[in-house]
């Protein structure tokens, strides 16, 4: 019973609070960049991800808003941001017959960094001059689920829903305290679209498709004082 309680508590203290409101909309905006991860061709050619393979996105930042757009430099400079450290946990085959159906995939874990440079050398044949420069963010993904939900041939588009969205918590980095109330990181979504323009030689080098993102800080949230007992109550 005790575990099955833990559990719960954890689930609880990691989970995006829905009553959240958006606090700094479009807090971060990328540019599009390219996702690398199984297998070749994935979501574009019907292939399924497998339990355990990983998803890793570079990409540079387009343009930054409060709270931290008085935190960039004067000068040259480059913002980065990579996902990393996510692994499949769930896939398979969506549709809304007639127009549309597709394959997901849904990883979690990882995390989302941005790397600010003043020496601009970002290249995506070699990731690593993504993640050259000051982290100046760095937060805990709760899970990126990635479904290409653009219908095929006749269908209309739809474009208000994402392609890409993630959850996740804001856990360090030099502007943390932006983020941050009282040391705990504020938490937030990001939705993007994806497609299969990846242009060679970068399919090669394990690129499988296209994805850009807007990064939403959600509010503090009040949390109410308990004790150990009330919680054990609410489950007996």
């Amino acid at each position: 019973m005790k575990s099955i309680v833990a559990a719960l508590i954890f689930l609880v203290a990691v989970s995006p609070d829905p009553s959240a409101e958006v606090l700094y909309p479009a807090a971060i905006v990328l540019e599009p960049g390219y996702a690398s991860g199984p297998p070749a061709g994935f979501p574009w050619m019907g292939m399924y991800p497998d339990y355990g393979d990983p998803l890793v996105v570079v990409a540079r930042v387009a343009s930054v808003g409060e709270p931290f757009a008085d935190l960039l430099p004067t000068g040259v400079y480059e913002l980065t941001c990579v996902y990393e450290g996510s692994t499949c946990s769930a896939f398979g085959i969506w549709d809304n017959i007639p127009c549309s159906g597709g394959v997901f995939g849904t990883f979690h874990n990882g995390t989302v960094a941005f790397y600010l440079d003043t020496a601009p050398d970002a290249d995506f044949a070699f990731p690593s001059t993504f993640r050259d420069g000051e982290q100046v963010l760095i937060a805990q993904l709760f899970h990126v689920h990635v479904n290409d939900d653009d219908p095929w041939i006749a269908c209309p588009q739809v474009p208000d829903v994402p392609d890409v969205t993630a959850l996740f918590s804001f856990a360090g980095g030099t502007w943390f305290s932006r983020v941050s109330s009282d040391g705990v990181g504020m938490q937030g979504m990001s939705e993007g679209e994806l497609d299969g323009d990846v242009p060679a030689p970068l399919p090669a080098l394990g690129y499988i498709f296209r994805v850009d993102g807007t990064f939403d800080v959600y509010g503090p949230v009040a949390v109410e004082t308990t004790t150990w007992g009330r919680v054990k109550a609410l489950y007996r």
